[in-house]
């Protein structure tokens, strides 16, 4: 018997460890490479996933005007980063 991953017709998966952006080796100086862009704006799929929080939470947070997002056509993008709304949180906590 042969392991999943090697049955005829199919083209083995390369198995290579996820790699964490923050962690990653600074970029080599080359005027030619792309530079690395700050993100501003989260989907609320990406802003849910960074702060732990789920979608129903995020939601009663914007409602609230704890977190703040803009609606582009259907699209809604979270203004307020992870970080910061995590920070203003741990903040808030102590006093």
């Amino acid at each position: 018997m042969t392991a999943l991953n090697e049955r005829p017709g199919r083209t083995p998966r390369l198995q290579t460890p996820p790699v964490c952006l923050d962690q990653a080796e600074p970029p080599v100086s080359n005027p030619s490479a792309p530079q690395r862009v700050h993100k501003v704006g989260y989907t609320v799929n990406e802003w849910c996933h960074a702060a732990g929080l789920g979608r129903s939470k995020l939601y009663e947070m914007i409602a609230d005007g704890t977190v703040q997002s803009v609606t582009v056509g259907r699209r809604r993008i979270i203004t307020t980063t992870p970080a910061d709304f995590l920070a203003a949180l741990a903040g808030g906590a102590g006093a």
